[in-house]
């Protein structure tokens, strides 16, 4: 088919998808000679992990939506508002919002743009977001340098609508309508791996045999060199490789071709890997990779998944929190609501960790019973001061904290007088020296 065949057509994530992207491309020629496309990148394993890991881990993780009160209090959970069940419930009719997520975070983690198309209610409120592709959809600018998106929808109708109607998620970027593409500007070192996986896969076919020439002595005429050659077929590939083929006469064997340590194949594909690692920006042992002296488990992995999360995917939940407010929030409503991914669950740690962390809350006083309770997924509780915080003198309430504090200086000053012989006269609060009762007399 050619590129214009292709116009007008619905294209799924399926065989379509796949063909269109190996047509189309996504740059130049790598240097290793092997065209690099979107589809041939996800077909490395650490390419496919990594771009799979994040946009998972994103759309797993609670979407929140907030609203600020007029009156400048704190900030309130909203549910069942029109953001909240985009957010939350459901994008559209076809796709749950792991689903959603899922696909918009991947196409601008690998392509650097991912679209959907905001569909509205009588009012002009959006009720429904359209994933559309990346390759069918184009940002650009107008006569008059509004931006605006055109393109295919999912059901093949052409649109050409204003920014306010495209929910665009792009990738790092200098600023431009478009997200930086992985595939573009890491195509050098994807079209490398590439041709290693498939160098590799020639050896494996060949049952790990190797090229050559035979050489003789004499000239072999047409009906031999025929007869030679149907006799070597029966020796290439994996299904030759038990066989042992007798070279006659003066027939000697020459290799031409490096074998796989000669080439240092393994080591490339072991590289390739961390170089991927940096494209992605993720660390190699979350590719389950282990790099040179790192292991694949301990506090020092620990460490660095710590890392990530905290540089990495804080950063990208960050800019989409952000997108989201920006593009898909109208804007009367960008000062009034905000949205926030809930990464509490991956910083937990283990069981102790928890104990030690939420132990130090409630006995600290800045988290009640029943906000651990929600965090660790419990019922909360309907005791008296389940919300309410606490400190550890004697687990008093933090509003009492101040009236105990009194009462027990007050206790102490007079046990102290009453040691010494002394008190406090109640009618003029002066301290008096306390009289002493005549010893009963003896039997």
């Amino acid at each position: 088919m050619t590129i214009r065949q292709w116009v007008g057509q619905t294209l799924g994530l399926g065989l379509g998808f796949r063909k269109f992207w190996a047509m189309v491309g996504m740059g130049d020629e790598s240097w290793s000679g092997e065209e690099v496309t979107a589809d041939r990148a996800l077909q490395i394993p650490a390419v496919m992990r990594g771009v799979r890991l994040e946009a998972q881990t994103v759309a797993t993780l609670p979407c929140n939506t907030y609203e600020i009160p007029s009156n400048g209090g704190d900030p309130v959970l909203v549910r069942d508002g029109p953001y909240d069940h985009l957010l939350r419930v459901s994008p559209n009719a076809d796709l749950t919002t792991c689903e959603f997520m899922e696909a918009i975070v991947g196409a601008s983690r690998i392509v650097g743009n991912g679209y959907a198309l905001k569909r509205r209610n009588g009012v002009g409120m959006p009720i429904a977001l359209e994933l559309t592709e990346p390759n069918r959809t184009e940002p650009y600018r107008d006569e008059n340098k509004r931006l605006k998106y055109r393109g295919t929808d999912q059901n093949g109708d052409r649109f050409d609508v204003f920014a306010r109607d495209m929910l665009h998620v792009k990738g790092f970027s200098f600023g431009g309508d478009r997200g930086l593409s992985v595939v573009e500007y890491g195509a050098q070192q994807l079209g490398t791996q590439i041709a290693a996986n498939k160098t590799a896969g020639k050896i494996f076919r060949s049952g790990l045999g190797t090229s050559g020439f035979i050489e003789t002595k004499t000239v072999l005429d047409g009906p031999e060199r025929t007869k030679l050659e149907k006799i070597f077929s029966r020796y290439q590939g994996t299904k030759g490789t038990d066989k042992l083929m007798l070279l006659e006469g003066d027939m000697k064997f020459t290799r031409t071709s490096m074998s796989a340590a000669d080439a240092q194949l393994l080591l490339q594909i072991q590289f390739g890997i961390e170089e991927i690692a940096r494209w992605l920006d993720m660390p190699p042992v979350l590719l389950m990779h282990s790099a040179q002296g790192v292991t694949q488990w301990g506090t020092g992995v620990e460490a660095i998944i710590l890392a990530w999360l905290q540089l990495g995917l804080r950063a990208q939940l960050t800019r989409l929190e952000k997108t989201i407010v920006k593009r898909l929030f109208e804007p009367v409503d960008q000062g009034r609501f905000f949205v926030k991914f809930n990464i509490d669950a991956l910083l937990r740690g283990d069981s102790a960790a928890q104990a030690a962390l939420f132990s130090q809350a409630l006995q600290n006083g800045w988290m009640t019973r029943n906000e651990v309770r929600r965090l660790l997924d419990l019922p909360l509780s309907t005791e008296a001061g389940a919300d309410e915080l606490t400190v550890q003198v004697n687990m008093t309430y933090l509003k009492d904290l101040g009236a105990q504090s009194q009462q027990t200086a007050q206790q102490a000053r007079v046990a102290l007088m009453h040691l010494l012989g002394l008190d406090t006269d109640p009618k003029t609060g002066q301290i008096r020296v306390l009289t002493k009762e005549p010893a009963p007399a003896s039997a």
